[in-house]
C-alpha cells in the first residue's frame, strides 16, 4: 500500500510540473505576441506558408 501512494504522489507531482510548464510557455508566447511592434506583426502575418504551391495529384481511378 505504500508503493501505491509512492506512485500517485509522483504521477501527481508529474501532472502539475506539465501543467506548470505548458501554461508557462503559453504565457510567454501570449506576452511575446501583445508586446510585438505593429511593423514585425505585420511582416510575419505576410509571410508565405510554403515556397511553391501544392500540386493536386488525381490518382483515384
Amino acid at each position: 500500500m505504500f508503493k501505491q501512494m509512492m506512485v500517485d504522489d509522483w504521477a501527481n507531482l508529474a501532472a502539475i510540473a506539465t501543467f506548470a510548464f505548458t501554461a508557462g510557455v503559453f504565457i510567454f508566447v501570449v506576452i511575446r505576441a501583445i508586446r510585438m511592434s505593429k511593423q514585425k506583426r505585420d511582416h510575419m502575418a505576410n509571410l508565405p506558408l510554403s515556397e511553391e504551391p501544392l500540386k493536386q495529384t488525381d490518382n483515384h481511378e
